[in-house]
């Protein structure tokens, strides 16, 4: 099975005004079209997919003019993914090389009107423009988007940019080894765990001591009360698990039992926050020699105090103590 790294973004918004050359009236009986996306998928290669909803009933092309040339759908012969009350849902695409990341693609529909997403805004002359970069630069400006994702375009990015400029082997061999790394990460990520998954269990029914199962293996997990407001969780064996996103999700399940809050003792902590603290401890625990701070690193504890450390404080910290 092909593994693919995907997500929805909006095409990039270009300004619409009606085709001088059609009548107001032909163009209002003209089937519409709705570009309601893209993707990319990542498997050897990369490909750029098209999503389009055209009335029901609509006949034509759907044409996408790339770098290499012309390629041409017609919707008689095409196989829906979707249906929905205003037509059907087709996906169309295109491979692309490296070096045409920043190329425009052009999509457009015969005999239709193509709207932007939403149906509400029609593309000027009836032609959409969309490239690798494009949705690159989509991913980054979303909020959404998780780091693994925007890692992932970014790294696409710097790859697409070193063939296109004809840097030497060298370097591109080592942004197509960065790229595919990420890739790798980002595969493992959407395979992670959710926070019902883990099984998270009360073992002393005074909300302390708690039990959760990973990878098969059960672990221990500690809530400590203070009286200064300072609770924390901790996680025996954490340095077992080393995926960030399966660490989300088993802080996201410990957050949903007992919030803590951080170093200002106002604000809550997050799961993604809670989960730097974590990879800085598995890196202190690989990186240590000496037996007790490698021991004391085994177990994330998430200090409201060690909220916001760099690795290099939290090094500091364990030789000066």
């Amino acid at each position: 099975m092909k593994r693919t790294a995907a997500a929805l973004i909006t095409a990039a918004a270009l300004l619409w005004h009606t085709p001088l050359y059609m009548p107001a009236h032909a163009d209002e009986q003209a089937a519409r079209a709705v570009l309601n996306g893209a993707t990319l998928t990542l498997s050897g290669g990369i490909q750029m997919n098209f999503y389009i909803t055209v009335d029901k009933g609509a006949q034509g092309d759907i044409t996408l003019q790339t770098p290499s040339g012309e390629k041409s759908f017609s919707l008689l012969r095409l196989t829906a993914v979707g249906e929905n009350e205003n037509g059907s849902q087709y996906r169309v695409s295109v491979p692309v090389e490296p070096a045409q990341a920043q190329d425009k693609i052009s999509v457009s529909v015969a005999g239709a009107r193509l709207f932007k997403q939403g149906g509400k805004t029609q593309y000027e002359n009836g032609t959409a423009l969309f490239s690798v970069s494009d949705y690159i630069e989509c991913v980054k400006n979303d909020e959404g988007a998780s780091q693994s994702l925007k890692r992932l375009t970014e790294s696409l990015g710097s790859y697409a940019a070193a063939v296109k400029k004809g840097s030497g082997d060298e370097e591109i061999t080592r942004a197509k080894a960065d790229y595919t790394a990420a890739l790798e990460d980002y595969i493992r990520s959407k395979d992670t765990v959710s926070p019902a998954a883990i099984e998270l269990k009360d073992t002393d029914g005074q909300g302390r001591n708690f039990t959760f199962v990973y990878g098969g293996e059960q672990f221990n997990a500690e809530f400590s009360y203070r009286y200064d407001g300072k609770e924390n969780w901790r996680i025996y064996d954490s340095y077992k698990i080393t995926n960030e996103a399966d660490m989300i999700a088993i802080c996201q399940a410990l957050i949903n039992i007992h919030t803590i809050r951080g170093r200002d003792l106002q604000s809550l902590r997050t799961p993604q926050d809670m989960a730097q603290e974590w990879k800085i401890h598995n890196r202190a625990y690989n990186m240590l020699s000496g037996s007790g701070a490698k021991t004391r690193c085994k177990d994330v504890d998430f200090d409201p105090d060690d909220q916001g450390k760099s690795f290099g404080d939290f090094i500091l910290q364990y030789f000066n103590e």
